[in-house]
């Protein structure tokens, strides 16, 4: 987890230095990125579908 944390700090430091323009790139893929990795730490396979 530590290298996830310090790409997400690196990510942000980049975004913050070029005036907010590399967060609408780095902040789309971080969450892209987190939300596929939550998804694979759960087995949601009993889960009922959704309409």
């Amino acid at each position: 987890m530590l290298p996830w944390a310090l790409l997400i700090c690196l990510l942000t430091a980049i975004g913050f230095a070029t005036a907010f323009l590399g967060l609408a790139i780095a902040m789309p893929w971080l969450a892209y990125a987190a939300g596929h990795g939550y998804r694979e730490t759960l087995d949601a396979s009993s889960w009922p579908e959704l309409p």
